[in-house]
């Protein structure tokens, strides 16, 4: 099966190394907050045929700001056989590729949810803001 590979950099530094194939997906998420000045730039596989848990792949979470410079490189593979993001040589336990954005208040990962809002260095989803909704409109 033949699979493409998608090298995502920041300002020259390596952010994710992945391989997809045809069968899967690939997204490059930018996130960013009204006021902030950073935003967060993650890149996510899915896998639609892989079980529930295994459906996304995560790179580490990158930030960029204005006047960064996002580059993509594709390439055609043809022996690839399956999709996988591979992280940057020397990322430490506290960027690791599988920390996809997670609720800062339930734990739920960006998978288990509809929607996910981004703050500096905290998410919501979008049940726990529908929560904190109806709690700050209680009489």
């Amino acid at each position: 099966m033949s699979a493409t590979n998608f090298v995502v950099e920041v300002n020259g530094v390596l952010l994710a190394d992945a391989t997809v194939t045809l069968a899967d997906q690939l997204e490059v998420n930018l996130v960013s907050v009204a006021g902030q000045e950073e935003a967060v730039l993650v890149v996510t596989a899915f896998l639609p045929g892989a079980p529930k848990p295994e459906k996304y792949i995560h790179s580490k979470k990158g930030t960029v700001a204005a006047g960064d410079t996002v580059t993509i490189r594709l390439a055609a593979l043809a022996d690839e056989k399956s999709t996988m993001i591979r992280e940057p040589q020397g990322v430490g336990d506290e960027n690791r590729a599988n920390d996809g954005m997670t609720c800062s208040f339930c734990g739920k990962a960006q998978i288990e949810v509809r929607k996910m809002v981004a703050g500096p260095a905290v998410f919501i989803c979008d049940k726990c803001a529908e929560l904190c909704h109806e709690i700050m409109h209680e009489t």
